[in-house]
């Protein structure tokens, strides 16, 4: 919750964030985090009260993801079973 918290304080001073970029100012150094667009295939499952707020489909969301100590993303080789099952590839149709 701390990372989901982090984000929304950004978010709320005026961040934005660009997708497939790497942010080192979420997570402590050297951990950066990036984000991918979430296809509209995944929203059903994932996002709804956010599809009753918005009344439709689609909208943009941006998943954040977060590296293994090595520095790897789910979607690396070798990435470490533990972070790569706790983070759904969203932007995969």
């Amino acid at each position: 919750m701390a990372l989901v918290n982090e984000i929304g304080r950004q978010v709320k001073a005026g961040k934005k964030y660009d997708v497939d970029r790497e942010y080192g100012d979420i997570l402590s150094d050297p951990y950066k985090c990036v984000f991918r667009f979430v296809q509209p295939s995944h929203y059903s499952e994932y996002l709804g009260y956010a599809r009753w707020f918005y009344e439709s489909d689609p909208f943009p969301v941006l998943q954040c993801f977060w590296p293994d100590k090595t520095g790897k993303f789910p979607w690396d080789e070798g990435c470490v079973p533990f972070v790569r099952d706790a983070q759904p590839l969203l932007f995969v149709p």
